[in-house]
C-alpha cells in the first residue's frame, strides 16, 4: 500500500548522525537475538542533512532490515555516516552472503526478493524515498564479504521537489 503513494516530503534539518543512531536504536533487541555485532563509525565533522526524518527513517530501516536479515545466523551489522564534500553519507555493510552480479539490476525492482517470505518492495521503497531527496542509494561493489549499500544526501541548502519546505 506505501509502495503505491508517492511520498509527500517535509524537509528539515537534521543532525544525520542522530537519525541513524535512533534509528538503530530500534534494531537493539533483533541484533542481540541474531547475535549480529554491531560497528558503528561517525563522522567527526557536523553531517547535518535537509531531509524528512521520517521517511528517511522509512529508508534507512528498510535497508538496515535487509542487511539483518541476510545474517540470520550471526555476523557484523557495520554503519557509518561521513560527508563525502558537502554531501552526507550513511553507509550500511552486512557480513551475509552478499548480492550476486546476476542480482545486482534487480534488487531496486518491485517485488524482487530471495527470501521466502520477502514482499520484495523495502529496497525498491528505500530508493523511491532517496530520489525524492534527490539523493541516491547505492549497491556498492567491493569483491568483499556481504553487502554495502550507500544512502547520498545531496548538500544542506539544496531544493527539493514537491516538498512543503519548513
Amino acid at each position: 500500500f506505501q509502495f503505491s503513494r508517492d511520498p509527500n516530503l517535509t524537509i528539515q534539518s537534521n543532525n544525520l548522525t542522530d537519525t541513524v543512531q535512533g534509528v538503530l536504536k530500534n534494531f537493539d533487541k533483533i541484533l542481540e537475538e541474531k547475535k549480529i555485532i554491531l560497528e558503528t563509525h561517525w563522522t567527526e565533522t557536523e553531517c547535518t542533512a535537509d531531509v524528512d526524518t521520517v521517511y528517511f527513517s522509512q529508508a534507512l530501516r528498510n535497508v538496515l532490515q535487509n542487511a539483518v536479515d541476510a545474517m540470520p545466523t550471526g555476523g557484523t551489522l557495520t554503519v557509518s555516516t561521513r560527508m563525502d564534500n558537502t554531501n552526507p553519507e550513511v553507509e550500511i555493510t552486512d557480513t551475509g552472503a552478499g548480492i550476486g552480479e546476476e542480482e545486482e539490476s534487480l534488487v531496486f525492482l518491485p517485488f524482487y526478493s530471495t527470501r521466502e517470505k520477502g514482499m520484495g518492495l523495502g529496497l525498491t521503497i528505500a530508493d523511491r524515498i532517496m530520489k525524492k531527496h534527490q539523493g541516491q542509494l547505492k549497491l556498492l561493489r567491493d569483491g568483499g564479504v556481504g553487502s554495502r549499500f550507500s544512502l547520498q544526501l545531496p548538500g544542506k541548502g539544496t531544493v527539493h521537489a514537491n516538498d512543503s519546505g519548513s
